[in-house]
């Protein structure tokens, strides 16, 4: 694996675990307030990135996982 690889899958990684932290504070918002409409608008913007980053097999898998496909 050279260096590129490395920083590419790191960088999935940390915008994973950002992903998960916006969906956990979604979760815990009481309904659609202006927090929960802020969190969405960060999450949605890093899964863009994420899916930018992805190879088409990686973007297959979390499709396939997360009950997409």
């Amino acid at each position: 694996m050279n260096t590129s690889e490395i920083q590419r899958q790191a960088r999935i990684l940390w915008l994973k675990a950002h992903i998960e932290y916006r969906r956990m504070c979604m979760d815990s918002e009481a309904g659609v307030t202006r927090t929960w409409k802020r969190h969405a608008r960060a999450h949605t913007a890093l899964c863009r990135l994420r899916a930018q980053l992805l190879t088409d097999d990686e973007r297959r898998a979390i499709e396939r996982r997360e009950g997409l496909v």
